[in-house]
């Protein structure tokens, strides 16, 4: 033993407890997700677009499949079809837009259908309506009033206005022809609905002066249809530019333009609808209806000869929209 040194030992180190544990994913509260429609992305927005072509309804759904968080809507009657024979306009579909705030579920979405043109002498197809279903109630966008019957005598007067304007949406315009007496243009729907509608637009008025006995264009969601005068056929209503929506969609970012009035003898050879799938006035069928997925209405038909059929109403639209 050695004098001066310690024979205590030293303390031990000092003890640990590890905890370990796995770092989940972010919680599905926390991120937006939706599926449903042709899906796309511009810029810093996720869009969902529900578009139906002329002919048939579109009926599928909009899910959100996690989240909670704020979308906006536009949603898009389908367009009136033409009037027959010196035929008026289509009206445009209405069209309504807002934001609300929805969580995890399933929401039917339907798109619709553009009217049926008609031939001879009775009024256009009314569009079809087309709905969203979200809490608190269904947003509905009426369908645009279809064209006046044109051309005709007495028998014919019950079928010349254009259909009125329901839901938002705008009137048909007037039918024209021979032996017909001028007449005003049919009311649009003029109030703003609490879901965020626009309002409709009247239709054009007829003209029952030679040389063109001129019949009226349908309204559109931003102007009145143009009535027709001696010399030419009135041209469709302006639809409506939404800013928030791409220019992709839509015709160049409008909406639910009104369709021209019908050429009639020894009128222009083309008159124009309204801006926003509004049916055009020119050589061939085609031209005369509407185009799909805007809610534009279809052209009257021509007065006298071929093709004396009214164009078909636009197939409306709806798109869902957020922000990613």
């Amino acid at each position: 033993r050695n004098p001066g040194v310690s024979m205590i030992g030293g303390y031990g180190g000092p003890g640990i407890v590890v905890v370990s544990y796995q770092i989940d994913a972010p919680s599905p509260s926390g991120s937006f997700s939706a599926t449903g429609g042709t899906k796309s992305t511009v810029g810093s927005r996720t869009y969902h677009l529900f578009a139906a072509p002329n002919t048939s309804p579109v009926s599928q759904n909009f899910e959100v499949t996690s989240g909670s968080g704020e979308i906006t809507y536009v949603v898009v009657g389908g367009g009136g079809g033409g009037g027959g024979d010196f035929g008026g306009g289509g009206g445009g579909g209405s069209v309504k837009t807002r934001s609300v705030t929805l969580s995890p579920g399933t929401y039917a979405v339907v798109a619709g259908a553009g009217g049926v043109g008609s031939t001879g002498t009775p009024r256009g197809g009314d569009g079809v309506d087309s709905t969203f279903a979200i809490p608190g109630g269904t947003v509905t966008a009426g369908g645009g009033g279809g064209g006046g019957g044109g051309s005709g005598g007495a028998p014919n007067i019950p079928y010349r206005s254009g259909g009125a304007g329901a839901n938002g949406s705008s009137a048909g315009g007037t039918g024209g022809g021979i032996g017909q007496s001028s007449a005003g243009g049919s009311s649009g729907d003029p109030n703003p609905a609490a879901e965020g509608g626009l309002g409709g637009n009247n239709g054009g008025g007829s003209n029952n002066s030679s040389r063109a006995y001129g019949s009226g264009g349908g309204g559109g969601a931003g102007s009145a249809g143009v009535s027709g005068n001696a010399y030419q056929p009135g041209e469709g209503g302006v639809g409506v530019r939404l800013s928030h929506i791409p220019l992709s969609f839509g015709h160049n970012g409008f909406f639910a333009g009104g369709g021209a009035g019908g050429i009639t003898q020894e009128g222009p050879g083309s008159v124009s609808g309204g801006l926003g799938g509004g049916g055009d006035q020119g050589p061939g069928d085609s031209v005369r209806d509407g185009q799909p997925g805007t809610g534009g209405g279809g052209a009257g038909g021509n007065g006298p000869g071929s093709p004396s059929t009214g164009g078909r109403g636009g197939g409306g639209v709806v798109i869902i929209y957020y922000d990613t």
